[in-house]
């Protein structure tokens, strides 16, 4: 059976903790005085051209995250990278599916999308 390391243990629950943090930070309330998170979907365009898609609840800590070079590791050695494109979405799975057909699409749609 495989077992994770002790190390990569630590890492993966400081990981959590961290967008634990993320989440709650950006919390609002709502009329009723219920919290509520936003959920975004969001396009980088990196220093060589490409772009990247991803999903957060921070869209300008995201970036700076990517820009310090702790983001995806796609963006690490394509960096700076800069926001082109953010759509706000009501929840996180929505958020996610939408992330999922943004990245099927091609570079052409992608560019008419970001256009718009």
């Amino acid at each position: 059976m495989w077992s994770m390391s002790k190390r990569h243990k630590a890492d993966c629950c400081s990981a959590k903790r961290a967008t634990h943090f993320s989440i709650l930070s950006m919390e609002q309330m709502d009329v009723n005085g219920q919290n509520v998170v936003r959920h975004f979907v969001y396009i980088l365009k990196c220093a060589d051209g490409t772009l990247y898609t991803g999903y957060t609840v921070n869209v300008d800590d995201r970036c700076k995250r990517h820009n310090q070079g702790k983001g995806a590791k796609y963006t690490r050695c394509r960096l700076p990278v800069k926001v082109v494109y953010v759509e706000e979405l009501e929840t996180r799975s929505a958020a996610l599916k939408r992330e999922y057909a943004i990245k099927q699409m091609t570079r052409r749609q992608k560019a008419m999308l970001i256009a718009k």
